[in-house]
């Protein structure tokens, strides 16, 4: 029962953090590990949460129409791509190896919280889109890190969108959540094959996980309380790198 409450309460804090400050992952991704699970299975399982906050903002994007559909096959394809190839990594990698990729993965997310990379993200929409093969690369290469480790994936894929492609900030967040669902439904099902997902503790987070998103949107618009969650976020990052490496 104690395993159930932390996973609901990891998913609420991941779901609230992620809304207002981003890197929800590099909380939910460790309280797995906390919880005893593999490395593998860590890993795996926090795709869930990760998928069922994709469907939900792809969602609200659609109605708003904001998803440029046309485009959805030229992103779709390299970032599926490298998500076969970063999952079938993952997969070959030992325990020990993926528990230091994770630690990395966390340390990196410390690393773009602290640097603030949204500022980077305020480029105006350019007037012709860029798919062309380095775009393509670009995507590839992100697909490989989502589909190896999830974290932070949605950052590259907003800075690839936006400083690469050509988009806008809202144009990029719109066409992120599509590639999100394309990459991590992929990756769900390579898992899911090697017996990797624990379907009811990821069920439970990403339960929990809805219920922070909407508890962050009602908060969005504060600025006083993104300052506290942002300070919250670094602290709580740092904590479980320390835990992790003492592990």
């Amino acid at each position: 029962m104690t395993q159930h409450l932390l996973l609901f309460i990891g998913g609420l804090a991941a779901g609230f953090i992620n809304t207002l400050a981003s890197s929800g992952s590099a909380v939910s991704l460790p309280i797995f590990l906390f919880l005893g699970f593999s490395p593998h299975v860590a890993n795996a399982t926090n795709r869930l949460n990760v998928l069922a906050a994709a469907c939900s903002s792809a969602i609200v994007f659609a109605r708003q129409g904001k998803i440029d559909w046309g485009h959805v096959p030229h992103m779709l394809a390299p970032t599926i791509g490298g998500a076969v190839v970063g999952a079938l990594l993952a997969d070959w990698l030992p325990d020990r190896g993926l528990r230091w990729v994770i630690i990395l993965a966390v340390v990196m997310s410390l690393i773009l919280v602290l640097a603030g990379t949204k500022r980077f993200l305020r480029a105006p929409r350019r007037e012709h889109l860029t798919f062309g093969w380095p775009q393509m690369g670009l995507l590839f290469l992100v697909g490989i890190w989502a589909g190896l480790i999830v974290l932070d994936g949605y950052t590259y894929l907003l800075l690839t969108l936006v400083l690469a492609v050509g988009y806008d900030l809202v144009g990029a967040n719109a066409m992120k959540v599509i590639a999100g669902i394309g990459v991590t439904g992929a990756a769900i099902a390579l898992f899911a094959d090697q017996a990797e997902v624990e379907w009811f503790a990821g069920g439970l987070m990403s339960f929990g996980g809805v219920a922070g998103a909407w508890g962050g949107a009602k908060l969005a618009a504060s600025e006083r309380s993104k300052v506290w969650v942002f300070r919250l976020l670094v602290i709580t990052i740092v904590g479980e790198i320390v835990h992790m490496i003492w592990r």
